[in-house]
């Protein structure tokens, strides 16, 4: 079967022309909203576009700091912010859309950037559901990844068992130190109580 015709689609779909409204169609997961409001239909279309050029620009970032860090030392050195500006990146994307309904549609007809700076719009925006939910587990695993390899030199040296080691016998040190007065407190109770 064939796709429908966008001038069918919208004569069959009910149109929102609030932001209420399609805030109310998003929580009841509708398969296909259309936005009739210009002004809507550009704040959706902006949304939707920044949400998805962080997606791209995390894993970008992500490939990049794998391969720079697999690279000469100079280019080593430009892994680093590679990772992490894709780490923060992720987080941004899971903190301001990842959570938000509308990322589990896309965007299936509607004006283009370009239209959206010009202030003029041909067509009302359509926004189709996703049938399987969008997951990003890809670009978070992309993200960890980058940011291990960028800094698996420092990972390395860091000699785990050695601190351990340093910290439990500082700890015993420090209890050692407590006992006495640990023993005179006690004492002090069991007179008080006597």
């Amino acid at each position: 079967m064939g796709k429908p015709s966008s001038r069918r689609l919208e004569a069959n779909t009910p149109h929102y022309s609030s932001d209420h409204e399609l805030k109310r169609a998003l929580r009841e997961e509708k398969a296909v909203i259309v936005i009739k409001d210009q002004t809507l239909s550009n704040q959706t279309v902006l949304w939707m576009t920044s949400g998805q050029c962080l997606r791209h620009m995390t894993l970008a970032t992500a490939m990049g700091a794998v391969m720079c860090s697999g690279m000469n030392d100079k280019l080593g050195n430009v892994a680093r912010p590679l990772a992490v500006g894709s780490f923060l990146m992720n987080v941004a994307y899971h903190y301001f859309w990842h959570n938000r309904p509308l990322h589990r549609y896309r965007l299936a007809q509607g004006p283009s950037i370009q239209d959206i700076l010009d202030g003029t719009q041909r067509t009302n925006t359509v926004i189709v559901r996703r049938v399987a939910n969008c997951s990003s587990a890809v670009h978070t695993f992309a993200s960890t990844v980058a940011v291990v390899v960028a800094f698996w030199k420092d990972i390395r040296s860091l000699s785990i068992t050695e601190r351990l080691v340093n910290i439990i016998k500082k700890t015993e040190e420090k209890l050692e130190e407590q006992e006495p007065k640990i023993r005179r407190a006690t004492e002090k109770v069991k007179e008080a109580f006597q």
